[in-house]
């Protein structure tokens, strides 16, 4: 019989990771579930599991962030990251740091059995859910936040783009937290980051 493949889960919500610890113990070998991000990377160090299952959203320190990390010291590394619905967004950005897996979190644990085994195989794994946003990373972002998000890209202050866009400035500032809530980004330095990492600086 081949070894179980091994896999470290990484969730800041207890419940959440032991369910997934409980639906996942009889197909694989959970190593270690990890609540706090901060630990994550120590941990992935100390036990080099053959799969990282990554939420993207937790407080302190963001799943891009732990997977930029984990993949600066070891490039192969099999990640799979979970995502909720509106967070399309942080596909493109992970794949391009080498993350290769996405599921849906709230997907049947089927898509993410699927994901763990691919990833394990060095394969690649996107939910149908994510897809597009492989193709189309921005098709949730109207013509006027995607010329918010550029001005945000080069470093344009809430005032500026008031002015630029002859608009209010409670109004620009609105478009601005309207943009972090519809990308899913947990800052405004998340934002900027994501516009500079996806070319919106032009």
């Amino acid at each position: 019989m081949p070894e179980p493949i091994r896999v470290m889960l990484v969730d800041d919500h207890a419940l959440v990771a032991e369910g997934f610890r409980a639906l996942l113990a009889a197909h694989f070998d959970i190593v270690a579930v990890v609540n706090d991000p901060l630990r994550a990377v120590d941990t992935f160090r100390e036990l080099r599991p053959d799969v990282l299952v990554l939420d993207i959203a937790m407080p302190g320190r963001s799943g891009l962030d732990v997977a930029r990390e984990v993949l600066a010291e070891w490039p192969t590394a099999g990640i799979v990251m979970l995502t909720m619905h509106g967070q399309h967004s942080y596909v493109k950005q992970a794949l391009g740091l080498g993350v290769r897996g996405f599921v849906l979190k709230l997907a049947d644990v089927e898509n993410l059995k699927s994901a763990i085994r691919e990833v394990a195989r060095g394969d690649r794994y996107v939910s149908p859910e994510s897809r597009a946003a492989v193709s189309h990373p921005h098709p949730h972002l109207s013509r006027r936040q995607l010329e918010i998000l550029r001005m945000i890209g080069q470093g344009l202050t809430t005032a500026d783009m008031a002015e630029r866009l002859n608009i209010g400035l409670k109004t620009a500032e609105y478009h601005r937290q309207n943009l972090r809530h519809i990308l899913g980004l947990p800052s405004h330095a998340a934002v900027v980051r994501y516009a500079v990492e996806n070319g919106l600086t032009e």
